[in-house]
């Protein structure tokens, strides 16, 4: 009988280290043993920032908290409690009221917009700076200055109004039970229009002329072309924008705290304002802090939307340039390395 080693047995095994280490190298990428050592404070500064506060706050509202210790552990009475809670359920209706009625008359508004300033061409310049007046104007600055003319016996509003003879009394806007949530959503409006139609705007500019000009040439009316050209020329950019201005509109908090403070009969009193009044008003932590838990869910549909919209308009740029990155591309890379990273050691 012959001594020698079965063919197998001669060939070189792949250990288990090594294919940890590919595995590794392909979740996190080539220089993964290197790269953690620079992503480490980040990673700590997240942690401790974000991770760490969200954490210790999902804690408490499984607590009874009433001082800064935290009280005794109630298991899931605050959330089955506010499910019987009708200034609860009142308020997640408002805020979805606000909401939808707010960011559908943002995309439309901000589109129209968009559309008559890419019209005026070079002559938009002045128009587009003063759009963006509301934008850069701070929150607390926006509220004071819309409360002051919105007093139904000061205000220039109400004051003009008389003067036009189209009302004959003062319109108590923001202390009229039927009359405070449009006006604070029309308040919203004016504040959110120059974030659509500036991003609006520059989707509109990337559209290729030419293909307006064959439609023309095919007989296309205008509001064919607006149709088949325009809207899907803006898909991207008004599903980003659209999903963006639902997250910030929905977690409203300053602007409508200032005008109205939740009231008159908490016609416009959104979960955040419930929220700080269970917490802050009442020292009840736990039941302040479950009601925005309850909310976490919904932002977070829609930032995973997002998130896929954002990775796939990415995807498809990768896709159809073929032209070298310059310098503002390498800096942004730099910049989003790393998140790209954090995203990686999660998925890991």
């Amino acid at each position: 009988m012959s001594d020698a080693l079965p063919v197998n047995s001669r060939l070189p095994q792949p250990s288990r280290e090594l294919t940890l280490t590919k595995r590794l190298q392909n979740t996190l990428g080539r220089d993964w043993n290197v790269a953690y050592v620079f992503m480490l404070p980040t990673v700590i500064l997240m942690g401790g920032i974000i991770a760490f506060p969200f954490l210790r706050a999902f804690y408490i509202s499984f607590t009874n908290t009433t001082t800064r210790e935290i009280g005794p552990w109630v298991g899931l009475t605050n959330y089955i409690n506010l499910w019987t809670d009708i200034f609860y359920r009142r308020a997640v209706v408002v805020t979805a009221k606000y909401t939808i009625g707010a960011v559908s008359l943002k995309v439309l508004v901000g589109l129209l917009a968009s559309i008559l300033l890419n019209r005026l061409g070079n002559k938009a310049s002045f128009w587009t700076g003063l759009v963006l007046l509301p934008w850069i104007m701070p929150e607390i600055v926006r509220a004071i200055t819309w409360k002051g003319l919105l007093d139904p016996m000061y205000g220039g509003i109400s004051r003009a109004l008389m003067e036009l003879k189209l009302v004959k009394a003062p319109l108590p806007f923001l202390g009229g039970v039927n009359t405070a949530l449009p006006t604070v959503i029309m308040t919203n409006l004016w504040a959110g229009i120059p974030f659509f139609t500036i991003n609006v705007l520059a989707g509109l500019k990337a559209i290729d002329h030419e293909l307006y000009e064959a439609a023309s040439i095919d007989g296309a009316t205008p509001w064919r072309q607006f149709l088949h050209i325009t809207l899907p020329g803006l898909r991207y950019v008004l599903i980003v924008v659209t999903l963006l201005s639902t997250i910030w509109t929905f977690n409203a908090f300053t602007e409508i705290f200032l005008l109205t403070g939740g009231g008159p009969m908490d016609a416009t009193k959104v979960y955040s304002i419930l929220a700080y009044n269970y917490a802050i008003g009442g020292l009840r932590y736990g039941p302040g802090i479950a009601v925005s838990m309850t909310m976490a869910p919904v932002l977070g549909i829609f930032i995973v939307v997002l998130g896929r919209y954002m990775m796939s308009g990415r995807r498809l740029y990768e896709e159809q340039t073929t032209k070298t990155p310059g310098v503002f591309s390498a800096i942004g890379a730099v910049i989003a390395w790393p998140f790209k990273m954090i995203i990686r050691l999660r998925l890991a």
